[in-house]
């Protein structure tokens, strides 16, 4: 599959992932997640983009999280989380989720929340029970959400069975 160049060259270093991505992987990137290709090339992309997304130098004052977001990316991964979606996919876009909104940026959280992340989030968690590799991922993402803004927590904690599917991990 194409995206695995682009994902090999930038899962090397730093350095390497500022060059990918000027060169403009990001946009044909998110164009594959846009068909419904084989669960194989899904996949691909997503690894692509969370190799894409690691740290770049601090040196570096380009955020590669806020132009995925501005090219439409968070549509494309809610998309695919579903319970009834190919585990092995849903898995790999909680990465790429969890790649998305790690750290305190307040403007990505929002925008995950405001295009439907908790209810979407919550459905998997209700579905996710002895799934560990779904639910290491899951739980990031939850945790990264949470870390922010109050009202942040709240959004999630006001979707249905929220609690009740996270008590029932315990």
């Amino acid at each position: 599959f194409s995206s695995l160049l682009p994902s090999n060259v930038a899962g090397d270093c730093s350095d390497c992932r500022v060059v990918v991505v000027k060169a403009g992987s990001m946009g044909p990137l998110l164009k594959l997640l846009k068909k419904n290709g084989p669960v194989e090339m899904i996949v691909s992309v997503a690894f692509a983009l969370c190799n894409i997304m690691r740290p770049i130098h601090p040196s570096v004052k380009f955020d590669v999280r806020k132009e995925l977001v501005k090219l439409g990316i968070l549509p494309l991964i809610l998309r695919f989380l579903n319970p009834s979606q190919d585990q092995v996919i849903v898995q790999e876009m909680l990465w790429v989720l969890s790649y998305l909104t790690a750290g305190n940026d307040d403007q990505i959280h929002e925008q995950v929340l405001k295009t439907g992340a908790a209810p979407l989030l919550t459905q998997v968690l209700g579905s996710a029970k002895g799934k560990v590799s779904t639910l290491i991922p899951l739980l990031r993402n939850i945790g990264n959400l949470c870390s922010g803004q109050d009202i942040y927590t709240a959004k999630l904690l006001q979707e249905k069975n929220f609690l009740a599917y996270l008590w029932s991990l315990l």
